[in-house]
């Protein structure tokens, strides 16, 4: 029974690994974690936490952003993980949230979420009504769909939130 706890609660463990790896994809690839960010947020878990997973000194260490998500999509690989089904809702949350910080303009929020989502964002609508993409302003987008981002980057903030040490 005990050998039983001790399976589960590896798994447990695990799982719990793979999802914050894939919230730290997330908010790299989005540009809402900075490469500095990342490092000062390796550190931490690294220093006040009992989980030395070889992961977090690999990312410590990490030289960009592009190097980070290699290392993410290697270690994600190398376990049989996945990214998870709700990755892409977590991209986008964050790419609003990185748009919110001033990390990312309008347009390359727009683009981002279109090369992500290109159902999310009606792009026709917009070339037919003559708006130019460095002209774009948020009242360009339908409000539903204002809305459904703002909603997806309160659920990638509390993701966030919940890794913080």
């Amino acid at each position: 029974m005990a050998q039983m706890y001790g399976l589960d609660y590896m798994e447990t463990k695990m799982k719990n690994l793979e999802r914050l790896v894939n919230i730290l994809a997330a908010s790299i690839e989005s540009q809402y974690l900075s490469l500095n960010d990342l490092h000062k947020l390796m550190e931490n878990i690294i220093i006040k936490t009992t989980n030395k997973d070889i992961i977090f000194s690999d990312l410590y260490m990490a030289q960009s952003e592009k190097n980070a998500l290699a290392i993410i999509e290697n270690t994600i690989t190398d376990r049989l993980w996945m990214f998870q089904e709700d990755y892409e809702d977590m991209l986008i949350g964050f790419m609003y949230l990185a748009y919110l910080e001033k990390k990312i303009n309008l347009k390359k929020l727009f683009l981002m979420i279109h090369d992500e989502e290109p159902n999310i964002i009606d792009f026709e609508r917009l070339l037919e009504n003559n708006i130019r993409l460095d002209n774009i302003k948020e009242t360009d987008f339908n409000q539903d769909v204002w809305n459904h981002i703002k909603k997806l980057s309160f659920l990638s903030k509390k993701e966030f939130l919940s890794i913080e040490v």
